[in-house]
């Protein structure tokens, strides 16, 4: 079982610099400045002046990718609740947990989950934990009225960059990259956010995909940094996550027929360990 790339540097080159430049900008404006926000958790400080930018930032951008504009896309927060909320201290332990544990630390052994030594988290169940309590508390202090998950996934890329949201678009790349569980060529509307403890599907589809992607980027990581270095996007090589959320949205894409990505594995994949 496993994610296979399908396609060449070049064509990777491609589809990375024909991804609308301006949510290429936004991605790393948002990424600059919290890696300034959450390096302070490192050593416990708070610096109030990459907090409030980083709840402006936020702000703006969620609103760009459609919060509050598109159909039940829930809007956000004004931008003093959300700078309350991102001084929590227990939340950007968190995030900086997860960004610690990123997709490179992660892959699979015989089907089973597996994380490396270096990784914050090392054990796969205190990961399911933390990443689906980050997205409750990221859904519920960031917007108003949600229960989908896509748009706390979207708050969570941009700030760790840990791995793809599922919007429409998303959603239909993995689903033509035969992953199932995602809807078909018309996408679930609704793919709602599990609770914290859920041990539902749709937890298992958030909680083991990260996996299945870091052993991708492991397996064809000359391919996939060939690619990006020849890319107009070059940052791109040190956020695994996002590649795959730009690859995955350009397979997705309507009139797009271009293949990428490829899965091979059971119909009920979210089933590993």
């Amino acid at each position: 079982m496993g994610l296979e790339l399908i396609c060449s540097a070049k064509v990777i080159t491609n589809q990375i610099n024909e991804f609308d430049a301006n949510y290429h900008e936004h991605f790393f404006c948002v990424r600059t400045i919290a890696k300034e926000y959450l390096n302070g958790a490192a050593d416990a400080t708070l610096s109030e002046q990459s907090t409030i930018r980083l709840a402006e930032q936020l702000s703006f951008v969620l609103k760009e990718w459609g919060a509050g504009r598109f159909r039940k896309a829930p809007p956000t927060r004004e931008e003093p609740e959300i700078k309350e909320f991102l001084c929590n201290s227990n939340l950007r332990n968190d995030l900086y947990k997860i960004v610690s544990t990123d997709l490179r630390f992660l892959c699979l052994q015989a089907n089973a989950r597996t994380i490396a030594d270096e990784a914050q988290v090392t054990e796969v169940e205190q990961f399911d934990e933390i990443l689906l309590s980050v997205l409750n508390k990221l859904s519920k202090r960031l917007f108003n009225d949600n229960t989908n998950v896509t748009y706390p996934m979207k708050a969570l890329l941009l700030i760790t960059g840990f791995m793809p949201a599922f919007d429409s678009n998303v959603k239909r790349g993995l689903y033509r990259a035969g992953f199932r569980g995602f809807g078909g060529e018309s996408p679930r509307t609704q793919f709602r956010l599990p609770e914290e403890h859920s041990r539902d599907a749709d937890m298992k589809k958030l909680t083991r995909l990260p996996f299945v992607l870091g052993d991708c980027w492991a397996n064809y990581h000359n391919v996939l940094k060939d690619g990006i270095m020849e890319s107009e996007y070059r940052n791109l090589i040190e956020e695994p996550g996002r590649v795959f959320d730009v690859l995955f949205f350009m397979q997705g894409k309507q009139n797009n027929n271009v293949e990428l990505l490829r899965f091979q594995g059971p119909e009920r994949w979210y089933e590993i360990i």
